[in-house]
């Protein structure tokens, strides 16, 4: 039985915009102006750094050339990208899949400043209509001008901030992956596959969504997807069988070898890492490094044992596929060897769809979920990274002290927004839910 839930004004004053236009005015065009400041300052260390960014355009410009697209840069290819570059700052080779860098050549036919300003232009406006696009698909009871409040709000959200300023992916592939749960949830499996599948080649981690669809018996999105990564892998292999085995069993493992310790690193390898081991950027906690892969297999363990018990409670729930997805997707996270701060960006599927389902009165998001979720909504505001990297300058070349390693909420973050879904999830799953249309 499906049930309108009534939202009164009273019991959720955003279920309405505010009267005065005036008001409505002021509020987005401040929101415009700090969005446009966002994206010129990020443009600006972009063009004076490159980042993560020119790693795929200098890549790009060698696959066009036929040269080894994982070989360390020169330092004439940093100079020959113009502004204040330099070999030590920003990615000195790259390591992202050989599909993200064929897609990415036909931009090396600009300037790379012009494609700077591309790439942080589209991300600021992706950024916005996949927000907007969310808050439709889970059915966020608030009116039309708070939407587009929220939505031009998180172009001052920290991980959003480390997106723009590290010319990184994050947003595109969150689209892509929402994409692909609206075309699942329609129908349209093939298509579905299909994008689930170029998300995978472009970052491994989403490959642990399909997981989820397999155990849901989901076969046609699943197989469409192995067909789909096959197709890719064999054409790019026709013109050199050599990159995708490389990447797999040369660059992947040392790239997250190399950064299983950055202070950054939000995924569970990573603050096993930093706990036990430590690293170059940061002093362990506790140096006990025979003892690390035991607590991170034991954290592996956890993490996914949750995932299986929710699944499991809810097998003879009705289906809620945003949810279960918004988990996977978190799980995904956890378990990768490398999530940077800026992931916190997927975070927006699972939080807004728990927000949705709060503001709907919904019994299985009691005070305990809701308490998580408000933790790692706050948590993720905190910048970390560039707390770190300020202290680190202080005492480089010796690491940062291993005290910081307590004040690294990323961890926390993804942990707390999993357990917060999970929690929900399971409610739902031992107990009658009414679910909301609105």
């Amino acid at each position: 039985m499906n049930v309108r839930i009534d939202l009164s004004a009273g019991r959720n004053p955003l279920a309405v915009a505010p009267r005065s236009q005036l008001l409505r005015a002021v509020l987005l065009g401040v929101l415009l102006l700090n969005a446009v400041l966002q994206s010129w300052a990020a443009w600006r260390e972009l063009c004076d750094s490159g980042m993560d960014l020119r790693q795929d355009y200098l890549a790009a410009q060698r696959m066009l050339r036929g040269e080894d697209i994982f070989g360390h840069f020169s330092d004439a290819e940093v100079e020959s990208l113009g502004g204040r570059f330099q070999l030590e700052l920003g990615m000195w080779q790259n390591v992202h899949p050989p599909l993200l860098i064929l897609l990415f050549t036909p931009l090396v036919r600009l300037s790379f400043q012009s494609v700077a300003l591309l790439w942080t232009i589209a991300s600021a406006v992706v950024l916005v209509a996949l927000t907007l696009a969310i808050c439709r698909l889970v059915a966020l009871p608030i009116a039309p001008f708070w939407r587009w409040t929220l939505a031009l709000l998180l172009l001052a959200w920290y991980p959003v901030w480390h997106h723009l300023h590290a010319g990184q992916l994050s947003i595109f592939l969150l689209a892509l992956l929402v994409a692909a749960l609206i075309a699942w949830r329609r129908g349209a499996h093939t298509l579905a596959g299909i994008l689930l599948a170029l998300a995978t080649l472009i970052k491994m981690f989403p490959g642990f969504l399909l997981v989820y669809l397999l155990l849901r018996r989901q076969w046609r999105v699943g197989v469409t997807a192995c067909a789909t990564a096959l197709t890719v892998i064999s054409l790019q292999s026709l013109a050199d069988p050599t990159l995708w085995p490389r990447y797999f069993l040369e660059v992947a493992p040392a790239n997250a070898a190399g950064w299983r310790a950055a202070f950054g690193n939000g995924s569970l390898f990573g603050l096993t890492g930093r706990l036990l081991i430590g690293g170059p950027d940061i002093a362990p906690l506790i140096h006990l490094p025979a003892l690390e892969p035991l607590l991170r297999y034991l954290l592996y363990g956890l993490a996914l044992a949750w995932f299986a018990w929710v699944l499991w409670t809810r097998r003879h729930a009705p289906p809620h596929p945003i949810g279960e997805y918004g988990l996977a997707l978190i799980a995904a996270l956890l378990l990768s060897p490398i999530t940077w701060e800026h992931a916190a960006v997927f975070l927006l599927l699972p939080g807004l769809y728990l927000t949705s389902r709060a503001l709907q009165s919904d019994p299985a998001v009691d005070r305990w979920t809701i308490g998580l979720l408000g933790f790692a909504m706050l948590a993720s505001c905190v910048p970390a990274g560039v707390i770190w990297q300020d202290i680190y300058r202080t005492t480089q070349p010796a690491p940062a002290p291993s005290w910081l390693n307590l004040v690294q909420p990323y961890p926390l973050v993804f942990v707390a927004c999993y357990l917060a879904l999970g929690r929900s999830l399971m409610r739902i799953g031992r107990s009658p839910y009414v679910r909301s249309t609105a």
